[in-house]
This record gives structure tokens, sequence and C-alpha cells, in this order.
């Protein structure tokens, strides 16, 4: 008999993404790490010096797809103008989300 839960870990998925436009200085890491919290997401934000944004998300791929659509969306002082992205390989040892 096969598990109900063979998909579980198929769902799994990292994202590596830059984000691009009014992204320092206006509490983008911060509105990142909230989306991530309450998704059960793991990974990063870091700023870069170009004053673009990176982030790895990790989690269930539609938790993830969720939270890339409200940090498009952003808020009165984040705006997003365009983001790369790219799937890359998970981390099953990560438990948190950072901000460095």
């Amino acid at each position: 008999m096969s598990s109900t839960d063979s998909g579980h870990m198929e769902d799994f998925v990292r994202y590596r993404l830059r984000a691009y436009g009014r992204v320092q200085g206006v509490g983008f890491r911060w509105f990142v790490y909230r989306l991530a919290q309450d998704r059960g997401l793991t990974g990063f934000a870091r700023n870069e010096w170009d004053e673009s944004v990176s982030l790895e998300l990790q989690g269930r791929k539609k938790d993830i797809e969720l939270s890339i659509a409200d940090i498009y969306r952003g808020n009165y002082v984040i705006a997003v103008e365009h983001m790369d992205m790219e799937e890359i390989k998970t981390d099953p040892h990560e438990t948190d989300f950072l901000m460095l």
C-alpha cells in the first residue's frame, strides 16, 4: 500500500530570490521575516550593496507562492519593481528564517 504522505516532500522547495525596487531602509526584511514566520518558511533575507535584497525561502511550494505574491504587493513604503527567482536545492537541516 502506498502512503498518502508520499507527495509531501515533493511539495517542499527552496527558492533564491533577488528583490529590486524600494526594498532597503523601509522594513522590507522584517516584512519578509513576518511572512516567513506566519507561513512556517525558513531561509534568510540579506541587504546587498546595490540596494537590492537577496532572499532564500524554503517550505511548502504553496506557502512560498503566497509569500511571493505578498512581497510583490508590498505595503505603503515597500515597492518591489521586479525579482529574479530560481529554484535551488533544499536544506533539510535549516530550522529558522534569519535576517542577515
